[in-house]
């Protein structure tokens, strides 16, 4: 996607599309059962093909494409996956990533005390749950004041703020992080340093996970 892209569609499903014929288009209305079962789910590729030719060759609606689709012959789960998918490829790149960007503070809410209980994992003799999850409270809400001062400085300078600015406030985060872990449980500097890269880990892990799920769920309600 390009979010600079505030008209037309936000991706190409099938790029060859263009290239059928009306004849080829029409055959595909008409795949026999078999085909249907092996061709792809949960949205089915001749349905990909067909999705891409309506949107080049014609300004429809998306009910109107769901119509000419014939979804209705679809099982439930592959028609509003494809309901989707038509839906979502007939917004801008700038409204699909608007969307998207959205649903970012909901997933970061449910992911907070998945952290918390990161860190009682590693810190588990440093008092109750609750106040892991007030530190990591705290820890989120720094980190994202100062991504939002990244934010800021590329709005005004630009590219070059991105390679410098943004890296150094990124740094600044990761030791502010460390020095808390330092501060809060009191642990020694080379134990803090390796519970530091040991929670970094795991909370990775955890971001990349929930960032899909949560993102594909939205995707799924867009």
């Amino acid at each position: 996607m390009d979010p600079s892209e505030t008209t037309g569609r936000s991706f190409v499903v099938n790029s060859g599309s263009d290239e059928l014929t009306e004849a080829q288009f029409d055959s595909l209305y008409h795949l026999p059962d078999s085909l249907h079962e092996e061709d792809g789910w949960p949205v089915p590729e001749h349905y990909f093909m067909m999705i891409d030719k309506m949107n080049l060759e014609n300004e429809l609606s998306p009910s109107e494409i769901m119509d000419s689709l014939k979804l209705d012959d679809l099982p439930f789960v592959e028609r509003i996956a494809t309901k989707q998918i038509v839906k979502i490829n007939h917004e801008s790149s700038a409204s699909l990533a608007s969307y998207v960007l959205r649903q970012v503070p909901v997933i970061m809410f449910f992911i907070l005390p998945i952290y918390a209980f990161i860190l009682k994992l590693f810190f588990w003799r440093k008092g109750l749950y609750i106040r892991h999850l007030v530190h990591a409270l705290h820890i989120h809400s720094f980190f994202f004041f100062i991504m939002m001062i990244g934010w800021i400085s590329v709005l005004i300078f630009g590219e070059m703020a991105n390679k410098i600015i943004v890296p150094i406030m990124m740094a600044i985060g990761a030791i502010y992080i460390l020095f808390s872990f330092r501060n809060i449980y009191g642990v020694k500097w080379f134990w803090t340093i390796f519970r530091f890269f040991a929670v970094g880990f795991f909370y990775s892990i955890t971001l990349s996970i929930a960032m899909g799920i949560g993102l594909l769920v939205s995707l799924v309600f867009f």
